[in-house]
């Protein structure tokens, strides 16, 4: 079925159809959500505009025109009528999306009006009702990533890592509704012990937590982490960078990506330039209709000194491709778990009711020619699962400071022969 990522609480969505490698071209504006009584012949009629838009807009945009050997013709043919019966939105968007995971493509994804709402509102830092945890789809498992610590979840004793199975009551999570404030919803966990785990959760309004981090560790390592490749991240962090090169203190700095979702390969291509010199290519993209390559700017180095890349399950697209390239190029050493796999040009297009499909449209190389699509990026030290904000001891976290404290020596060793 691909990628799919859930955020219960700050947004019920699958969050890739804003974390990817985009396609230059017009997306063809913002739609209006469409407000129609469930189980209507409005409903109906409305369900079938969108299910024959999006069948319209997959065979003419999706990267492979033979469907990965899916009759997606067929397929779709096969399964309008049930699309149209759909009660409400809720049901018309899980029938798109089994339709969509034919494809077997992590960013072909559809996300309902309401979602596509909860997402804007997610964007703009707004509270939202939640239950507070973050899942993402993993080895076909959806696994928690975060937990917000004033939370309903929080207080039940969820823990990232957790597996979220759906509702006790047999829905499976995107059959469950966005959390409605004030409302209680009975979900079933697997915990870390594999117990199962049904727990009563009532949605709360919840502020926003910090989507980026920086932290100076002792001996002067630089530790950051942001949530995913958007102007505001990449404004912090060559901030970030330019103050710490200012000071003079930082020495040894861990780029932590875990959980990261990706984004605009373009500002991915930024935070290469300031890390890496001279390489002018971050990645080449060919679709079915044209070929681009997205270039690095002339930024200038901000960083040059010894790094460490932390990734996980979690680290999709455009993280990816960064994790990599420093990888491949020699310049930093990728510590974790291999990631997602999860990288294609994709582009999103408004649907007549509100709400949006994410198509991939394009197949992403690195300048050696690798694809990381289905592959991921296996880390030079490769240790069990992580992330970011899982609290308790950080193994990866704890080699990639071992590391550092290695390159520095070598670094050491290198300056006093060269001085002799």
């Amino acid at each position: 079925m691909g990628l799919r990522h859930h955020v219960m609480g700050w947004i019920t969505l699958l969050l890739l159809a804003c974390s990817c490698t985009s396609v230059p071209g017009p997306s063809g504006g913002e739609a209006v959500a469409v407000e129609v009584p469930d189980g209507s012949p409005q409903r109906a009629r409305l369900n079938a505009k969108v299910y024959d838009d999006v069948v319209a807009r997959v065979l003419r945009n999706f990267r492979d025109p033979d469907f990965g050997g899916v009759d997606f013709v067929a397929e779709a043919r096969a399964r309008r009528a049930n699309a149209i019966a759909a009660p409400d939105e809720l049901a018309l968007y899980d029938r798109l999306n089994r339709l969509l995971g034919l494809l077997d493509d992590s960013h072909s994804v559809a996300t309902s009006p309401a979602d596509t709402a909860r997402l804007q509102a997610y964007g703009e830092n707004q509270p939202l009702a939640s239950h507070g945890f973050q899942s993402l789809g993993m080895g076909g498992e959806l696994l928690v990533t975060r937990v917000h610590p004033q939370g309903p979840a929080a207080r039940a004793g969820v823990r990232p890592g957790w597996q979220w199975l759906g509702a006790a009551d047999g829905r499976e999570p995107g059959q469950v509704p966005a959390a409605t404030e004030g409302a209680t919803d009975t979900l079933l966990f697997r915990d870390s012990a594999g117990q199962r785990r049904t727990l009563a959760l009532t949605a709360a309004a919840l502020p926003p937590l910090a989507r980026h981090e920086a932290l100076q560790m002792e001996d002067g390592v630089g530790y950051v982490w942001f949530e995913r490749f958007d102007p505001d991240s990449l404004r912090w962090l060559g901030a970030t960078f330019s103050a710490w090169a200012q000071e003079g203190r930082t020495d040894g700095l861990v780029l932590d990506l875990r959980d990261n979702h990706g984004g605009n390969a373009e500002l991915g291509a930024n935070a290469l330039g300031w890390l890496l010199e001279g390489e002018p290519l971050f990645a080449a993209v060919r679709t079915r209709h044209s070929e681009s390559l997205v270039e690095l700017p002339a930024a200038g180095l901000r960083y040059t000194g010894p790094l460490v890349v932390l990734v996980n399950a979690a680290t999709a697209s455009t993280a990816e491709i960064l994790a990599a390239r420093l990888q491949e190029s020699r310049r930093a050493v990728v510590v974790g778990s291999r990631t997602a796999g999860a990288v294609v040009a994709s582009r999103s297009f408004p649907l007549p009711d509100g709400g949006a499909l994410q198509i991939g449209m394009g197949e992403v190389r690195l300048p050696s020619g690798r694809a990381l699509e289905g592959a991921g990026v296996t880390p030079d030290f490769e240790l069990p699962g992580s992330h970011a904000h899982q609290g308790g001891r950080d193994q990866p976290l704890e080699l990639a400071l071992k590391v550092i404290a290695t390159l520095r020596g070598r670094k050491a060793g290198v300056s006093r022969e060269s001085s002799q």
